[in-house]
């Protein structure tokens, strides 16, 4: 036979006569096979790693929760389109960075010739146009041409120069 030359078949078919020999090819044990973690090259390792880290979920509610969080995307991403999103975030941020340092000196607000106040009005009405814009966009034009008037006064407000 022309496998006979193969060290490997030929060893295999040697421990078959050896074990018995009635059957011919492999012998399949049924004893449970005992492994080590010397024995995994790296790949059988780490899949055999996540196959133990990943938990075990039902295909069936997993689709359906998977349904249910496309579709609350989806509502998301109408409303977000509906609407313009991004200039009134960048606003509502204007208005905090406005805030911020009024804030911070607040303790000062009550001391005579304290322009402190300017600063919160400014913006907090910042911060009111931004939210303005996104909750309500019919309003955005006039909420926007503001917000540029007040982004503009909110400079010299915010520096403490206006008196």
């Amino acid at each position: 036979m022309a496998n006979q030359d193969d060290p490997t078949i030929a060893a295999v078919q040697a421990n078959d006569t050896n074990a018995g020999g009635e059957m011919s090819g492999t012998k399949i044990s049924t004893e449970p096979k005992h492994w080590s973690w010397k024995r995994l090259s790296a790949a059988q390792l780490r899949s055999a790693l996540l196959l133990r880290l990943l938990p075990l979920s039902r295909p069936g509610k997993k689709k359906a929760k998977q349904e249910d969080n496309w579709r609350e995307w989806s509502r998301f991403r109408l409303w977000r389109r509906t609407r313009p999103f991004s200039g009134s975030i960048l606003i509502i941020l204007a208005g905090l960075l406005v805030l911020w340092g009024p804030i911070e000196l607040l303790p000062f607000a009550l001391l005579p010739g304290s322009n402190i106040w300017a600063g919160l009005l400014v913006g907090g009405l910042l911060l009111v146009m931004g939210l303005i814009q996104l909750l309500v966009p019919s309003n955005a034009l006039v909420t926007g041409s503001s917000a540029v008037v007040l982004s503009l006064v909110s400079l010299p407000v915010a520096a403490g120069v206006w008196a």
